[in-house]
């Protein structure tokens, strides 16, 4: 039967706080042993009664979360990640979050804030022998929390056993019936485990793993795929599948449904190994972006099929919103606008479901190209985020580029043997990694690889906090070098 977080709290109820506190932060935070113990030096005694607590981040467009118990910060997690177990002195205690802030590129400003207060605060008594994990989510201006208490989480497990348990942590999939298969744990079709509304928790299920016929190695560790299933109470109206999902014995794991952020199904499971599980068949989502100045205005249609319309009269320096596209295999072709033939190009490229990508229309008319590459979707409202494209096909031939980031103003100083680039010999149809930086106003130098030779810079551009761009380096219509900047973020 599921248990809703206030069930399993009882008599340690939750209840919301609000009240206002002072943001400290204390040197000795960074060597915490305890969760709650005061910033004395000291540690908790192995022998003294304590309480145990870990967290998990669901929080769809969190950057990494700090949680704090009263005034000391106990976990630092990314999104999507979950931290171990630490100690605590039993009783009541404040819970509250920071959103971890990027830098800004200023390394002389000593006073930059590093952290900002988020809400969801709440409070609640912890008992003494009992282990505890805290679940966020939701979203960054409204963080939901609950707790599940007790269960066991940190026993260890037999051989030949594995313990299953499950949380639903995603206002996406509502109510919801969870159903196993493991065929290798005696679930050879599909089992009820239980049905779970927003915030419930179902009790460990226990299975014991069988050796296959064929293994002759005692000795040698078990292990079950399982797949889970989430249907609409009652029904066989599946809203989630997922792929085979190996546990070994031993293992006790607890698993998290959750917002999916991305294209395709609304809604993952997450364990707390740290592993992301998407809809078995789910979809992608591709945009187009026309960066070759002398290609007319073209066509695209994308699938399996290359049935499905992608863009349709997109001239140069015109980009396209994210349509959904299959995961797997999937073609596109382009034509020019209002014409069923020639083909300009036909393109192959391998898609992942949940993924973000983007088409990039690229070299002369006489050679062009589509170049595909993967994008991050997930917008932070607390950092920008952006990358650089190669997209300049006049340079094709010419050694790879060097980038240098800097603030208005700032130059690169090629006598300093201190002077790195910020991107290292960047090629022709390729992109940087992302940069997480606070909003603001940057420059960028782009210089031939090892060289002090500035090909093009500082070019000036804009970055605000939500933002997720590509910024193309492409050839203009008269043949000078140009910056243009794309949103990555759906």
């Amino acid at each position: 039967m599921a248990m809703s977080s206030k069930a399993f709290s009882s008599p340690s109820a939750m209840r919301s706080s609000h009240a206002t506190r002072t943001w400290t932060r204390f040197t000795c935070v960074a060597a915490l042993a305890t969760l709650a113990a005061a910033c004395d030096n000291s540690s908790l005694n192995e022998d003294e009664t304590t309480f145990h607590m870990r967290s998990l981040n669901l929080v769809e467009d969190a950057p990494t979360l700090y949680v704090d118990l009263d005034e000391t910060t106990v976990h630092s997690l990314a999104y999507g990640s979950s931290s171990g177990f630490n100690a605590g002195h039993p009783g009541l205690h404040d819970i509250t979050f920071h959103a971890a802030l990027p830098a800004d590129l200023d390394d002389d400003d000593d006073d930059d804030e590093t952290e900002t207060p988020v809400g969801g605060s709440t409070s609640y008594t912890f008992l003494a022998g009992t282990p505890y994990t805290l679940v966020m989510y939701g979203r960054l201006d409204d963080i939901g929390t609950y707790i599940v208490e007790g269960f066991n989480q940190r026993e260890d497990v037999d051989d030949d056993q594995l313990v299953l348990q499950f949380t639903n942590a995603s206002p996406n999939a509502g109510e919801v019936d969870v159903y196993i298969t493991a065929a290798d744990a005696g679930v050879a079709t599909r089992r009820y485990v239980d049905t779970l509304d927003l915030t419930d928790s179902s009790s460990p299920v226990e299975l014991t793993l069988v050796r296959d016929d064929d293994d002759l190695d005692d000795d040698s560790t078990l292990s079950t795929e399982v797949v889970v299933e989430l249907m609409r109470p009652g029904t066989t109206d599946a809203i989630f599948r997922s792929d085979r999902i190996v546990f070994s014995e031993q293992g006790r794991a607890l698993i998290a449904i959750a917002n999916s952020p991305g294209p395709g199904s609304p809604v993952k499971i997450v364990t707390l190994s740290g592993g992301s599980y998407r809809n078995a068949v789910d979809s992608a989502a591709l945009k187009f972006v026309h960066i070759s100045n002398d290609t007319p205005a073209l066509d695209v249609t994308v699938g399996s099929g290359l049935a499905d319309p992608l863009a349709q009269n997109v001239s140069f320096r015109q980009f396209t919103n994210y349509v959904d596209i299959r995961d797997g295999e999937n073609g596109m072709i382009a034509v020019p606008a209002g014409a069923n033939f020639p083909y300009v190009f036909f393109e192959e490229f391998t898609a992942t479901g949940g993924g973000y990508y983007t088409a990039y229309a690229m070299g002369p008319a006489s050679i062009v190209d589509a170049v595909v590459l993967a994008a991050d979707g997930r917008s932070v409202p607390t950092q920008a985020s952006f990358r650089f494209v190669h997209g300049a096909s006049s340079l094709e031939e010419q050694e790879p580029l060097d980038l240098y980031l800097r603030l208005p103003g700032a130059t690169v100083d090629f006598d300093d043997d201190d002077t790195a680039p910020n991107v290292a010999a960047l090629t022709y149809q390729n992109a940087s990694s992302y940069f997480t930086l606070q909003e603001g106003d940057y420059e960028i130098y782009f210089a031939y690889n090892g060289t002090s030779t500035i090909v093009m810079g500082p070019v000036p551009f804009h970055v605000a906090n939500g933002d997720v761009t590509s910024l193309i380096l492409l050839d203009d219509e008269n043949g000078s070098l140009e910056l243009m900047p794309v949103t990555d973020a759906e």
